[in-house]
């Protein structure tokens, strides 16, 4: 946090960036394991969910294509076990 408070103060001291009113913020995070955590809301925000979903509605990709995917493997693998 120290490191933060010293990069926002060299922001504010830039006209440059001070117009552009550049500063780092922190936000509150939950810890569920090692590599994960939950992040506070964080106003104004989309989420991956929806940033997902638009880049592939504009490139007309399937938004379900992996379930699409999974469901054809899983009827696949049930047909071959039922050969079996």
């Amino acid at each position: 946090m120290q490191l933060f408070g010293l990069v926002n103060t060299l922001l504010a001291s830039d006209q440059e960036a001070a117009k552009r009113h550049l500063s780092i913020q922190a936000y509150s995070v939950t810890p569920l394991s090692p590599g994960a955590g939950l992040l506070g809301w964080v106003q104004n925000s989309d989420t991956l969910h929806m940033l997902i979903k638009g880049y592939r509605e504009s490139r007309k990709i399937l938004v379900d294509i992996e379930h699409r995917l999974m469901q054809q493997v899983s009827y696949c693998a049930t047909l071959t076990s039922e050969e079996s």
